[in-house]
């Protein structure tokens, strides 16, 4: 997941800064001895997944300990002003600052150079807004558990490629990674970008992922016996029973994804897990485009790539839901993109579950090493165009944050 990291290389670079990408998934050790032996002015940390944030906690305090005396920037779509201001900063004697893009990045940069680079700030507000509070939500408890088709895991390695493009939310990919936004366009030039430039983009990429194999799309899935206990999944498998501790909200409705699930004295439940991936040949293609510094291809396929990955496992999900039986048939894209199916899908390192060492259980349930998934120490997945979940069945499940 370095593609935030690799954006800031090529801006800073663009402006006329060096920078030293070392790389992703990098101890703070590597971190601190890189500073000094480069010399660095400030140090950038990136990352996507809530665990990536709370590491770069974990390594603010490590910066202080050996005496690093450089700014630290923080980016990445786990963070918030207000994490890096309340929780980040203090960890740390030099400048700690929230960068919520690649140009805040730049800025940040400049404002160093300038001698004006302060800490991010957090004041939470003196006044108490007057809006009625949430309720708790109250979950449906006479729901039946769904029949599935097995119990344990199986392997699918035949996907069919132009089936994974067909569940593609092009208009995330367009506007959101790949930046084509309509903006103070009239809607005809609007539309003239998308016939001459976007489209003939979408369709040669496509043509190349196809037609020379870029794609291995391979799913590992299985359904489970389990009862919710607290806050925790207990599952039982041919490798012995595991145990998925969730998050539980601190304000209403209090949700937790063990919430969705029957406990002992109600019978017990089933439970779906997956994880997909596209292989590791579009990893290494976009590896080589960045390495050769063709900054626009790598973005652009980088971003298809990230947006296939779900797609696949937009997929799956619903082959799942067909599977026990709680859809009948294909659903529509605003469907999935509204989540307007029954039950929900939440992967591995997002808000409502954010702890990837729970990737271990899965790992020792689904044997995702079979289709060519790996897992590193820090217990993310390997090829990066990958991406795992917990199926929910429960009609009330839907997506919500911790």
């Amino acid at each position: 997941h370095d593609i935030g990291k690799n954006l800031v290389d090529i801006i800073l670079t663009n402006n006329g800064y060096k920078v030293h990408n070392i790389g992703i998934k990098v101890p703070a050790e590597e971190i601190i001895a890189k500073a000094k032996e480069l010399q660095v002015d400030v140090v950038g940390l990136s990352g996507l997944l809530v665990k990536s944030a709370l590491l770069m906690k974990d390594n603010l305090s490590q910066f202080q300990t050996v005496g690093l005396t450089q700014p630290v920037l923080l980016g990445g779509a786990a963070l918030t002003t207000k994490f890096v201001a309340v929780d980040c900063a203090p960890n740390y004697q030099e400048p700690v600052v929230y960068c919520a893009d690649a140009f805040a990045g730049l800025k940040a940069i400049r404002e160093f150079e300038a001698g004006k680079l302060l800490s991010t700030q957090w004041e939470e507000s003196s006044v108490t807004k007057n809006r009625p509070s949430p309720q708790q939500e109250v979950l449906d408890r006479s729901f039946e558990p769904p029949a599935v088709p097995f119990v344990g895991h199986r392997l699918v390695t035949d996907i069919d490629v132009e089936k994974v493009f067909s569940y593609l939310n092009t208009a995330a990919l367009f506007r959101g990674r790949w930046g084509y936004r309509r903006g103070k366009m009239s809607k005809e030039d609007y539309a003239e970008l998308n016939t001459n430039t976007v489209l003939p983009l979408f369709r040669r990429l496509k043509d190349q992922l196809v037609n020379e194999g870029w794609l291995q799309p391979k799913v590992t899935y299985g359904y489970f016996d389990c009862v919710s206990e607290g806050d925790s999944l207990l599952i039982s498998s041919d490798s012995g029973e595991k145990t998925f501790s969730f998050p539980r909200q601190k304000n209403a409705p209090g949700l937790c994804i063990a919430d969705y699930f029957r406990n002992g004295a109600e019978g017990g439940d089933k439970v779906g897990f997956f994880v997909v991936t596209l292989g590791k040949q579009l990893a290494e293609r976009t590896k080589q485009l960045y390495e050769a510094d063709s900054y626009h291809d790598y973005l652009m396929l980088h971003g298809l790539g990230v947006e296939l990955t779900d797609a696949l496992a937009e997929y799956w999900h619903e082959k799942m839901r067909i599977e026990m039986g709680i859809q009948q048939e294909r659903g529509s894209m605003d469907a999935y993109v509204a989540q307007g199916y029954q039950g929900s899908r939440y992967g591995f390192g997002y808000p409502a579950c954010p702890d990837l060492g729970a990737h271990e259980p899965l790992f020792e349930m689904l044997h995702p090493e079979e289709i060519g998934v790996v897992l590193t120490e820090s217990f993310e997945m390997v090829p990066e165009m990958s991406t795992s979940a917990i199926i929910v069945h429960h009609p009330q499940a839907k997506y919500f944050a911790v």
